[in-house]
């Protein structure tokens, strides 16, 4: 309980304060690759990598040894997410997950496909923290919502690779999350996920809301704040009724197999029914991950969620970036707006009444 309230005061006292700066980073965000092996028809960065790139970002990928030199200019213990597209297709992963996990907290969001007996083995041994895996429902609807008719089985197996690493060695890390999209294809079944949670042994589930946005990678960087994107009217929509009796399904099925399930953001199941019949109260939500968490794009851009260009960690140190005026000029419109509309559907909102 203290901890958690620390580290409340840690990363919102300066947001509650109105001011543009905040506490040293302890939260990164690596996006590595922007590649995958899979074509995820919801997938943000599918859409993104289509379009070109701005003129003038012709950047050549971090490669190992950058990232590696970076987790150093980080406090010890900093909480390093390494996500993609498909972080494993990222050259010299294994190298940075080991360097990683030597001094800091380490999480994995994979597609789970590529993960081996030997990388399942080394996971566990350097201790990473967290591997979160996405599931799209049962097999037949996660295939195809993944475009692979072998993504279900290989992640599977890679659930019990983990598993028998941490049982042969007497592990408790890495803890295993799974995490699905509610989607049109899918809700009607997301109770399932569950089931194969308990069967699993996995630790807990992640649930996120359909996000259609453009604006959420470092892929087509701006220098002007994207403030006004209608996110909500590109969202699909579903059946409200259904939905609801769908998500009361599920969380029945959570509560009787004991698996701990997450909405991101926290919304109630009448709040769900809401989005996807394309209604959002804005004004009851904050958020004040600018003053907790760096993004940095596999090219080394910092920006704070929104694909803003706060500058490159090639030209400035990590902490000249962290408070400097491009983070200060970010930090300042959000407070003022409270949440952007561009900020619809994302996972880190935080509602009024817990800011």
């Amino acid at each position: 309980m203290l901890k958690k309230i620390l580290s409340n005061i840690y990363y919102r006292l300066p947001a509650f304060l109105g001011v543009s700066v905040a506490f040293p980073c302890r939260n990164v965000v690596f996006e590595l690759e922007y590649s995958c092996n899979l074509n995820c028809e919801m997938c943000p960065y599918r859409k993104e990598v289509s379009l070109t790139r701005p003129s003038g970002t012709d950047l050549k990928p971090l490669d190992k040894d950058e990232v590696i030199r970076l987790l150093g200019r980080f406090p010890k213990g900093s909480n390093m997410t390494f996500t993609g597209g498909e972080p494993f297709l990222k050259e010299g992963i294994l190298e940075i997950l080991n360097a990683a996990a030597g001094s800091h907290n380490v999480t994995i969001a994979t597609n789970g496909t590529l993960i081996t007996e030997d990388i399942a083995g080394k996971m566990v041994r350097w201790g990473v923290k967290l591997i979160g895996l996405s599931l799209d429902g049962p097999e037949n609807i996660h295939n195809d919502i993944r475009k692979d008719p072998q993504a279900f089985g290989k992640l599977v197996n890679a659930v019990e690779l983990i598993n028998e690493q941490k049982k042969k060695r007497g592990a408790e890390y890495p803890r295993v999350n799974f995490n699905g999209v509610i989607l049109r294809k899918n809700f009607d079944s997301l109770y399932k996920n569950i089931e194969l949670a308990k069967a699993l042994g996995v630790n807990s589930h992640s649930f996120q809301i359909f996000d259609p946005s453009w604006s959420r990678s470092g892929w087509r960087l701006s220098d002007e704040i994207n403030t006004g994107e209608k996110v909500i009217e590109q969202v699909e929509t579903i059946n409200r009724e259904e939905l609801k009796k769908a998500l009361e399904r599920l969380m029945h099925a959570a509560k009787e197999l004991d698996i701990s399930v997450n909405i991101m953001p926290p919304l109630t199941i009448e709040e769900i029914a809401d989005y996807y019949d394309r209604r959002f109260d804005i004004g009851r939500w904050h958020c004040f991950f600018p003053w907790s968490t760096m993004r940095i794009s596999p090219y080394g851009e910092v920006f704070p969620c929104l694909n803003f260009k706060i500058g490159n960690i090639r030209q400035q140190s990590p902490a000249e970036l962290w408070n400097g005026p491009g983070y200060g000029r970010f930090r300042k419109g959000l407070k003022k707006a409270t949440l952007f509309e561009s900020c619809v559907g994302c996972c880190k909102m935080i509602r009024e009444e817990s800011a």
